[in-house]
């Protein structure tokens, strides 16, 4: 309880718009897929179609490799995920030496040493999410994997944390418009359905 009156109500804002964005874009995301094929949706339709061809012809070697791509893609997402935690939980052990250096940027906001470990556990349980939803993915569909690369979009604005509460917010809803236009507006999408 000590927390919520040591970290201040600038940023309790910005991070539950931060969450507040990304819960409801991933849900605006899959409600508009419905209606307008996404990027995604249209993806796995294309993949749906390979697979379909694939098993009313004799096994050839692309289709192997295609396989094969497909399954390491989310074991190379899980490793990454791991690696960023550790670095994260190393960076932990120096937050002295971070906040110094994140004081001589000169448009990001000083904070206390609890204030920045908080955010450095709010980073950490970001990737440890984008880890389960990767790894979740070896055994179900593109759709987790798309939510696990989310978090990673997302993981950027929430590193503008560190500069200030304004930054999280700008950052977050610049992820949201990016993530838009590349599922809804992209010039792969156009193609496809093309």
């Amino acid at each position: 309880m000590k927390v919520l009156s040591i970290i201040p109500w600038a940023d309790w804002l910005a991070l539950v718009g931060f969450f507040a964005l990304w819960v409801g874009y991933a849900w605006f995301a899959r409600v508009r897929g419905r209606s307008r094929a996404s990027l995604l949706v249209t993806t796995n339709r294309y993949r749906a179609y390979w697979m379909l061809q694939a098993t009313a012809r004799d096994p050839r070697m692309l289709d192997g490799l295609i396989t094969q791509t497909l399954s390491h893609t989310p074991s190379f997402f899980s490793s990454t995920s791991i690696l960023v935690i550790g670095g994260l939980f190393a960076l932990l052990g120096t937050t002295d030496k971070a906040t110094e250096l994140m004081s001589e940027i000169p448009f990001a906001q000083t904070t206390s040493l609890v204030v920045f470990e908080f955010k450095i556990l709010v980073l950490v349980a970001i990737f440890v999410y984008a880890f389960f939803r990767a790894a979740a993915m070896v055994g179900a569909a593109a759709e987790t994997f798309n939510d696990g690369l989310r978090a990673y979009y997302f993981s950027f604005a929430a590193l503008a944390w560190f500069v200030s509460p304004l930054a999280m917010v700008l950052g977050t809803l610049a992820v949201v418009a990016i993530l838009y236009s590349r599922e809804f507006h992209s010039e792969v999408l156009h193609l496809l359905r093309d």
